[in-house]
């Protein structure tokens, strides 16, 4: 029987995930470095969708002291299928036992070790706290997935998105973003918005694409806050997309030639 890889790559989220980076990492807490690292490992703890480095103690400048037990989830976190970023790095669903890392400036940098052979001698470490860099280059959210991939498409697609009757996107001259396990985004030139634009103070980071920042649209007497971003200096695989308008689809009615289209989950851009 066929094997539909969505449904694997769903079904696997369930599961402690290791692989190793190519990559010299370096980790960052103002001017001390406190990991410095040729091989790193990236992990995924069960449920979680973005990876975290762990690095071998070894490789770590700082002492590693224990910390205590792991703290429960929250019944929020239980009841989530998946962990995304927005989800602290202490929630673990991994055996293991929370230690911290004491740096050279007296930082305490949260990590974890995870009780499974593949990791031994080796820490997770969050990756809010410090500034990380593979090969010189900054990482500006979560390390990156060698499983993740992006593709940009133009489409001469006519799309039209409105809200109330109000249209507030109308363009033949899209782009359509597909990425791993999200749905495909439509980032389209500045023109194709009808409405008037309010700049927002939002900025969000993504791996793959880089920084964010955000603009709200005015419906009439509504103000749809953050319904668009652009990349203005993105990261490679954002490159085809830069300066273009992403918008949240699944807040707006959309038809695509002629044909109304379902709305999206509430995925994150």
């Amino acid at each position: 029987m066929a094997v539909l890889l969505e449904t694997r790559a769903r079904r696997d989220l369930r599961e402690l995930r290791v692989a190793t980076s190519p990559w010299h990492v370096r980790g960052i807490a103002g001017s001390h470095t406190v990991v410095d690292s040729r091989r790193v490992r990236l992990v995924w703890e069960p449920r979680r969708v973005t990876p975290v480095y762990a690095v071998p103690e070894g490789d770590v400048r700082g002492t590693v002291e224990a910390a205590g037990p792991p703290r429960p989830l929250t019944g929020a976190e239980s009841g989530r299928p998946v962990l995304d970023p927005t989800v602290a790095f202490d929630a673990h669903t991994a055996a293991g036992e929370t230690v911290r890392i004491r740096t050279g400036n007296g930082d305490a940098v949260a990590a974890f070790r995870i009780h499974d052979e593949a990791l031994a001698g080796f820490v997770t470490i969050d990756f809010d706290a410090l500034t990380w860099f593979e090969e010189g280059s900054e990482q500006p959210a979560h390390p990156r997935d060698p499983f993740h991939r992006i593709d940009v498409h133009p489409t001469r697609q006519h799309v039209v998105m409105s809200l109330d009757g109000e249209v507030v996107v109308d363009t033949d001259r899209a782009r359509l973003l597909a990425e791993t396990m999200l749905p495909v985004r439509w980032y389209l030139p500045a023109d194709a918005v009808r409405v008037p634009l309010e700049a927002s103070e939002t900025s969000t980071a993504c791996a793959y694409k880089g920084r964010a920042t955000y603009g709200s649209a005015r419906v009439r007497d509504r103000l749809l806050e953050d319904l668009f971003w652009t990349y203005e200096h993105p990261l490679s695989d954002g490159r085809d997309v830069q300066g273009l308008l992403g918008v949240y689809a699944e807040r707006l009615d959309v038809v695509v030639d002629g044909v109304a289209q379902p709305r999206p989950g509430p995925f994150r851009g």
